[in-house]
């Protein structure tokens, strides 16, 4: 399952880069939509691109001008960004497309369309009409809502302040990655240009990352997925670089902090809205926990209805009493309120689209539509009868 705007479920897609200059590198990334190698029909996917695996194919090198040729890619798509990998099992992506960076979504013919963006244009070819019609029609979708929200397009905007970036060679390629350390992570670009645009190769979450010193300039980003080496051109700079990374490490292991101590509720774990895993935002008026995409139609509701916080990100807000009150109601006790009458038909899961978690969410905290009501309600003469019961009672004391 992808989380997306209307489809509910993954499909296996190929995809292709349109480009002027074939690139000679082989390469593996990461991020999610579901693909697997097919392999009578089509050959290697050549795409400059690919670039996290050992450079030794020389079949790379004689690929006609303009030419497509296509691979089974596994997709993702969320509200952020459109990623593809080799296969479902990579942790690590081939490409990172932002959403804010599409400027197009055109059919081609064939099952095919096009993502076009503002330095390249990708082609994807699906394996059906109807397939091909479900990835435009969500994809134009996610467009409208990135122009609704009026999110910036610049990559430092949609990745944070970089506090450290740069060209290192990455062994087993013949070409130097553009390399970003922000906040608890570390981006890989092709190079400066695409860093700008935001157009990236694989993103790395420091909380699960170690660095490590290797011989001469050299050091190795270790991740219980991959290693990463790396080459600085100098040792002054190369001390530079590991000092980053470590300071990324220790900055992730301090966001999650928070997170982690909610998370041991196994009701927080997941969005209180749509069931997404990991749930990153929270109102603390309501005590509720939610996904990212949830959290912007939350914010649309209004601070009188619901104040939305980051668990990584408002550390000040969350004191010992409040986390403690999330670990004790959270989304299993709310939810027992607020949701207590939540038709199937109704319901949101991961891969609801943006129009969907605006109105169900609205029905939900600002109409109290699915709330749990009291055995009493609609009864008014046994609501009657309590409260002159009630009020005999003050009398007596």
């Amino acid at each position: 399952m992808f989380a997306s705007s209307s489809l509910s479920g993954t499909i296996s897609i190929d995809c292709a880069e349109d480009y002027e200059v074939p690139f000679t590198t082989q390469n593996h990334l990461f991020d999610h939509l579901d693909m697997a190698d097919k392999q009578d029909d089509f050959s290697s996917l050549y795409s400059d691109d690919e670039i996290l695996d050992d450079d030794d194919d020389d079949s790379y090198e004689t690929i006609p001008n303009k030419s497509l040729i296509y691979q089974k890619r596994w997709v993702k798509l969320d509200a952020d960004f459109l990623r593809y990998f080799d296969n479902d099992k990579d942790m690590y992506s081939k490409r990172i497309i932002p959403t804010t960076s599409i400027t197009n979504i055109t059919n081609v013919g064939d099952q095919k369309f096009e993502v076009v963006t503002h330095n390249r244009t990708f082609v994807f070819r699906a394996d059906s009409d109807f397939e091909r019609t479900e990835w435009v029609t969500v994809l134009q979708e996610t467009i409208r809502d990135q122009k609704y929200t009026h999110k910036d397009l610049s990559g430092q905007h949609l990745h944070g302040a970089a506090e450290m970036q740069g060209y290192l060679e990455l062994r087993g390629l013949r070409s130097k990655l553009y390399v970003v350390v922000s906040g608890d992570k570390v981006l890989l670009y092709k190079n400066m240009e695409d860093y700008k645009l935001g157009i990236g190769i694989t993103s790395i979450d420091m909380n699960v990352g170690n660095v490590k010193d290797a011989d001469r300039r050299a050091f190795d980003l270790t991740t219980p997925y991959r290693t990463f080496s790396f080459v600085a051109e100098s040792d002054q700079q190369k001390d530079e670089w590991v000092e980053a990374m470590q300071n990324s490490i220790g900055e992730a292991l301090s966001n999650y902090e928070v997170a982690e101590k909610i998370w041991v509720d196994e009701f927080n774990q997941f969005c209180a809205d749509c069931g997404a895993a990991k749930p990153e935002w929270a109102a603390i008026n309501l005590c509720v926990v939610f996904c990212k995409r949830c959290a912007g139609e939350h914010r649309g509701l209004g601070p009188s209805i619901s104040k939305v916080r980051s668990l990584k990100m408002d550390k000040k807000v969350w004191t010992d009493e409040l986390i403690q009150l999330f670990q004790v109601l959270g989304n299993r006790g709310s939810n027992t309120f607020w949701a207590a009458n939540v038709p199937p038909s109704e319901a949101l899961s991961p891969a609801s689209c943006s129009s969907d978690r605006r109105r169900f969410i609205a029905a939900k905290y600002r109409e109290g539509k699915y709330r749990r009501y009291h055995q009493l309600f609609g009864n008014q003469e046994a609501l009657d009868n309590v409260r002159l019961t009630f009020t005999l009672e003050r009398r007596l004391r």
